[in-house]
């Protein structure tokens, strides 16, 4: 398992909401993490699903998974939103792929969305506020 990108931030006395990030590209998982850090939330970052799971695991709060479909490793994004809704089904998790094929095979449930690459960075903090917000 690749070492976790971030380290975990459990101060209860913190109020700003948490998104972990599942992104095997580093360049695009870095890009969304510093951006949404700019904006308020905390990040928490993970390079595979395998890493996501390890997080949520561990009983660090989680507010919104925000991941890759197409991952490194054998566990896909879609994989890790149905371990979500199955093991935390009111953490909403918001899906994003390059691949229009995959466009078509997201699910959407109240709790699962889907974003389009390439997106604007904006597109990410109003997704996920939205997502939030309906929690």
């Amino acid at each position: 398992m690749e070492e976790l990108v971030a380290t975990r931030q459990d101060h209860a006395e913190d109020p700003r909401k948490v998104v972990l990030i599942v992104e095997d590209d580093f360049q695009v998982r870095w890009l969304a993490s510093e951006y949404l850090r700019t904006v308020g939330f905390r990040v928490i970052e993970a390079a595979t699903a395998d890493e996501a799971i390890a997080v949520l695991s561990s009983r660090t709060k989680v507010h919104i998974i925000f991941s890759d479909i197409n991952l490194a490793g054998e566990v896909s994004g879609h994989d890790l939103a149905r371990w979500m809704a199955k093991n935390y089904p009111k953490v909403p998790v918001l899906l994003t792929s390059g691949n229009e094929k995959e466009w078509a095979s997201v699910e959407t449930r109240p709790m699962r969305a889907f974003l389009p690459k390439p997106y604007a960075l904006a597109e990410i903090q109003r997704r996920v506020q939205e997502m939030i917000a309906r929690n």
